[in-house]
C-alpha cells in the first residue's frame, strides 16, 4: 500500500536531514515523500533536492504560505492512498509506517491512525515519552498527536485543513470532523518529536488563544457546554503556567514535564534506535554542516 508522506519545511537546514533519514529507515518501503519548501532561506531547500531518490519529490514556489497551505497542497500532490504526517524538525520510528499501514489494511472502516510519541531535544536526546492508551476513536475522542497522523488521503481531500486556525489547525480539524470520522490510536511510541530546547512563547500564546476559539465553536456540539467551558478554563491555565515559567527561564523544566519520564531501558532502547536512524543512507543527500 503506498503512503504519501509530507514533510513542510520552512528553515530546517539542523534538523531536515535527520527527518528524510528516518523516511529511509522505514520498514515499509512502498512509500513517496514529498518535501514541501515554504519558503526557506537556509539551506534547507538545498539539502532536500540533493537527495537521488525517484521516491522523492521537491515542492518549491519561494513563497512563505504557512503550514496549512502546505498541508492541504499535500494532499492534492499525494498520489499514494495513504497520507502521513512528519514535520522537518522530528524522526519517525523505523515501525511507524508499517504499523499505522497494517492496522488502516485490516480496518477498512478507520479513517486515520495516530500514535504516542518520544520527546527528544535539541540533539536527539530522548528525554520523555508521550504515552497514549491504544483507543478507538469517535464522537467521544478529540485527537491525536498531529504529526503522528497516517490517514486515508481520500479523507483528506473530504476534510481540509482550514487557515482560519492556524497554530491549532489540527484540533479544529478533529473537532470539525467528529460526526463521520472513525480513529484509532496505536499505545506505541512511533515518532520522536522535537520540542525541549526550540519553545517559542509567542506561538504558544497564539496556539492557546485559537484553541479557546476552536473550542467555543465546536466544543458544545462535540461533547457539550460544561466540558467547553472546562477546557477552555484549562486553556487559560496553561498559557498562564506557561508565561510565568517563561519569564523564571524555565520553560524547558515545564516542557521536560508535560510527558513521562523514560526508564534507563527505554532511555537506551530510543538511544539506539536515533542512532540507527541517523546512520540510514540516502543517496544524495548533501551532508556538509548547514
Amino acid at each position: 500500500m503506498l503512503v504519501t508522506i509530507a514533510i513542510p519545511f520552512l528553515n530546517g537546514s539542523l534538523t531536515i536531514r535527520g527527518a528524510i533519514q528516518s523516511v529511509f529507515a522505514q520498514i515499509h518501503d512502498e512509500w513517496e515523500l514529498l518535501l514541501m519548501d515554504d519558503g526557506s532561506t537556509d539551506d534547507s531547500l538545498r539539502i532536500a533536492k540533493s537527495v537521488r531518490d525517484p521516491r522523492v519529490r521537491v515542492i518549491s514556489d519561494g513563497v512563505n504560505r504557512g503550514l496549512v497551505y502546505r498541508l492541504n497542497q499535500a494532499t492534492n500532490l499525494a498520489e499514494g492512498e495513504l497520507l502521513a504526517r512528519m514535520d522537518a524538525d522530528d524522526l519517525m520510528h523505523p515501525e511507524r509506517l508499517a504499523r499505522q499501514v497494517e492496522y488502516l489494511k485490516f480496518h477498512p472502516d478507520v479513517d486515520l491512525v495516530g500514535t504516542g510519541m518520544y520527546s527528544i531535544d535539541a540533539d536527539n536526546h530522548a528525554v520523555g515519552m508521550h504515552a497514549i492508551a491504544a483507543s478507538r476513536l469517535h464522537l467521544k475522542g478529540l485527537g491525536y498527536m498531529h504529526p503522528t497522523v497516517t490517514g486515508r488521503t481520500a479523507w483528506f481531500h473530504a476534510n481540509p485543513y482550514d487557515p482560519a486556525y492556524s497554530r491549532a489547525e489540527d484540533l479544529e480539524l478533529w473537532c470539525r470532523t467528529q460526526p463521520q470520522t472513525v480513529g484509532h490510536n496505536l499505545g506505541e511510541a512511533l515518532y520522536f518529536y522535537r520540542e525541549v530546547g526550540c519553545f517559542s512563547s509567542r506561538n504558544y500564546q497564539e496556539s492557546c488563544r485559537t484553541e479557546r476559539r476552536i473550542l467555543l465553536r465546536h466544543g458544545p456540539g462535540v461533547r457539550g457546554r460544561w466540558w467547553t467551558l472546562s477546557r477552555v478554563a484549562a486553556s487559560y491555565g496553561k498559557q498562564l503556567t506557561y508565561a510565568c515559567f517563561v519569564r523564571l527561564g524555565a520553560e524547558d523544566l515545564l516542557i521536560r514535564r508535560r510527558g513521562y519520564p523514560l526508564t534507563d531501558g527505554e532511555r537506551r532502547i530510543a538511544s539506539q534506535i536515533i542512532e540507527a536512524i541517523m546512520q540510514t543512507p540516502v543517496p544524495g543527500l548533501y551532508t556538509r554542516a548547514a
